[in-house]
């Protein structure tokens, strides 16, 4: 009897060591084996996350998810999510806790990336959220815009596009034969084209294009012969120029007063033009007479005449 005692005894005690490990073992993989402090963070998605979801510190696990509650903030819901956070656990004020997946089948936990401000938050304080990236959602999202893409607009530019050929190949059926013509047209006026340029440059014709060529050369050289003697001569008159410039220059005085000088010999003239043309014209009276004199009796020349009174009177 005493012996089955002891037996129960150890088999119960065993039992017991083995529950308080596994509450020991459960409580360092909860987080809970040491001291925790609150901390809080908003998201409007918590899809994949639960009480108990791990909280990992740029990888390094440090608590986990408490408490989850429901908040309505500006007509929006958000969920308030508490993490127990290691005691002491320095944690910088700008730091961001996102929810992530770390593998393609692994669940999704909360990793806090840490930030390069000075100052550190305290016990209860919120730490700024960023909603995680629900892959599955952006699929069935890209997958909805591409079955409308599809239905919208790619469908559509297929149907115009068979349309536009099935037009572009009967136009082509209708329209080939009289290309076709209207190729061997050209091809024909080509040909002729090619002919009568093959007789225009034949041997004689090449003789004189080149005998044409010779002279065009030969005359370019005469015509740069006659630029340069031009070009000489321009030089000359501009030398000549440049002497009567001079000229003009040191003379300008004398020029002056020559030119004063005939101003007012211009101006007794037109002043004294009258008498001067009466004179001229009495002298020319006078010459007519005495030509008509000699005319009627050359001898007046010898012997001379003393004029009658009516002559004298006119």
């Amino acid at each position: 009897m005493k012996q089955e005692n002891i037996n129960y005894l150890v088999v119960g005690v065993f039992v017991l060591s083995m529950f308080i490990l596994l509450l020991i073992v459960l409580l360092h993989i909860s987080g809970k084996a040491g001291g925790t402090e609150p901390y809080y963070v908003l998201y409007t998605n918590i899809s994949g996350i639960d009480k108990g979801t791990p909280v990992t510190y740029g990888g390094y696990h440090i608590g986990q998810v408490g408490e989850i509650t429901p908040q309505h903030i500006d007509g929006n819901t958000h969920y308030r999510l508490e993490l127990a956070l290691k005691a002491g656990w320095k944690i910088p004020s700008d730091s961001v806790a996102r929810i992530i997946s770390p593998g393609l089948l692994s669940d999704d936990l909360i990793d806090i990336t840490e930030g390069d401000s000075s100052t550190y938050l305290k016990p209860r304080d919120v730490i700024q959220g960023e909603n995680a990236i629900n892959m599955m959602a952006s699929l069935n999202t890209l997958a909805y815009e591409i079955k409308e893409l599809s239905d919208n607009s790619i469908e559509p530019l297929i149907n115009n596009l068979n349309r536009y050929v099935l037009t572009i190949g009967s136009n082509l059926n209708t329209n080939i034969p009289a290309v076709t013509a209207n190729m061997n047209r050209l091809l024909e006026s080509l040909n002729s084209s090619a002919n009568k340029l093959a007789q225009l440059l034949n041997e004689e014709n090449q003789q004189h294009l080149s005998n044409v060529f010779q002279n065009a050369d030969i005359i370019s050289q005469h015509l740069a012969t006659m630029a340069e003697g031009l070009n000489n001569a321009r030089l000359q008159i501009d030398r000549i120029l440049d002497n009567a410039n001079s000229l003009v220059s040191d003379n300008s005085e004398d020029v002056r007063h020559s030119v004063v000088d005939l101003r007012n010999t211009l101006g007794i003239i037109s002043e004294n033009i009258g008498g001067i043309i009466y004179n001229l014209e009495s002298t020319s009276r006078n010459i007519n007479e005495f030509s008509r004199q000699i005319r009627n009796n050359p001898g007046v020349l010898i012997s001379g005449s003393k004029p009658k009174q009516d002559e004298v009177q006119r």
